[in-house]
């Protein structure tokens, strides 16, 4: 499915193994209660300005490498809320990728498992509301770089190797910034936050279970999930 400077609604669609799943230039794009898998080197939903709005989708990744669920590029007010996104297993491959000036992009409610690069990766100069989120086993759970900023709030974040890495990739163009308030993280591999010369963070009434966190209100201490075994990482009545 393609189209350019054009309004795109698709909704309970099933998309299998096609080169280009499906690609928006301009205009509006709007998926909702979708699934979709390829085996080919692509990203399943990739937009180029304008609009989009992605709910309640199912996203299987297969083993190809350079290859995203969701990409969008020099978007404003784009919605990503309350999707799946399973096992995007190839190399440099991640579950949801902003770049490109895309400002005020609100990611919530998403299931992100086994995204072999990152889980939420944040570059070229974005702005994004990261909120709400469960994020598990990626070898970085949120990467914000090249002056980009995340306000990254009430997510869990479990098994990964260093959840939210800020950094400058490409050389001059700065690090990245964010401020994490009341988020739990759980069984990190390295390291929860990390930041490079570059960049800022601040976390704030945050838990983690491995490094202590600074910052006001930060707790060291297990979460009580009910039964992380299984990834059910509800909170125990005890907790």
């Amino acid at each position: 499915v393609s189209g350019k400077n054009s309004s795109i609604v698709l909704d309970n669609v099933i998309v299998e193994d096609v080169e280009f799943p499906i690609y928006a230039e301009g205009g509006s794009m709007k998926i909702t209660n979708s699934h979709l898998t390829s085996e080919f080197i692509c990203d399943y939903i990739n937009v180029k300005g304008g609009q989009a709005e992605i709910k309640s989708n199912f996203f299987y990744g297969r083993s190809a490498e350079n290859t995203d669920a969701i990409d969008l590029d020099n978007v404003t007010n784009g919605i990503v809320q309350g999707n799946w996104i399973y096992d995007f297993s190839g190399h440099n491959s991640d579950g949801i990728d902003i770049g490109e000036i895309s400002e005020n992009i609100n990611i919530s409610g998403n299931l992100i498992y086994h995204s072999k690069d990152k889980g939420i990766s944040i570059g070229q100069n974005s702005t994004v509301n990261i909120f709400e989120n469960i994020i598990i086993g990626c070898n970085t759970g949120i990467a914000v770089k090249d002056n980009s900023t995340a306000d990254i709030f009430n997510n869990t974040f479990y098994f990964n190797d260093t959840t939210v890495s800020c950094f400058e990739k490409n050389s001059g163009q700065g690090g990245g910034h964010v401020d994490i308030v009341n988020s739990i993280f759980s069984t990190n591999l390295e390291k929860p936050v990390f930041a490079d010369a570059f960049s800022t963070y601040s976390v704030r009434y945050s838990l983690s279970d491995t490094y202590s966190l600074d910052g006001i209100g930060n707790l060291l201490m297990d979460p009580q999930f009910i039964d992380p075994s299984i990834y059910n990482l509800e909170l125990s009545p005890n907790s």
